[in-house]
């Protein structure tokens, strides 16, 4: 079983590693989305959670906002997968053991960062920003809508 409080406070060193973290929350949900709301909890400030004492980070995403963006990544999977690696042009196959995580462009600061990170499925990379918090760890501000919008169809080799 993965220790997801370990997990992020490794992963969170770094912006790009918060990016990981969230992709692998997001995949989480596919199987368990009450534990990946939780997770995600870690990932984004806590006033965009909600308290929850029962929860391992003692917050789940809220229901509107971050939570509805998650509705939008379960509508179609490829969308996340597209930030870790895979691509239209390869069906979004994907390994999640190993993402792969391209950023175009960044400004990273003392406690501000700005990365775009390339998706294998749309035209443009994708701007998020990220705050360090007094512990040392990134967590996501903005982005994680434009993360969530749609991505190009699989590549079908009969289609002409």
């Amino acid at each position: 079983m993965t220790d997801w409080k370990a997990l992020f406070e490794e992963l969170s060193k770094t912006p790009t590693g918060t990016i990981e973290f969230i992709i692998r929350g997001v995949i989480l949900a596919e199987t368990d989305k009450d534990l990946a709301d939780q997770v995600l909890a870690f990932a984004f400030p806590k006033g965009d959670n909600t308290e929850d004492q029962s929860s391992i980070s003692g917050y789940r995403l809220r229901k509107k906002g971050n939570g509805y963006y998650m509705g939008q990544f379960a509508k179609d999977k490829n969308i996340i997968r597209s930030y870790g690696g895979a691509s239209y042009k390869n069906g979004y196959s994907f390994d999640p053991d190993n993402i792969k995580i391209t950023v175009t462009k960044e400004d990273i600061g003392e406690k501000e960062a700005k990365i775009f990170i390339k998706s294998g499925g749309k035209d443009n990379p994708t701007p998020v920003k990220l705050k360090k918090n007094k512990h040392g760890q990134w967590k996501l501000f903005t982005g994680f809508s434009s993360m969530a919008t749609g991505v190009r169809k699989i590549k079908d080799e009969g289609d002409f």
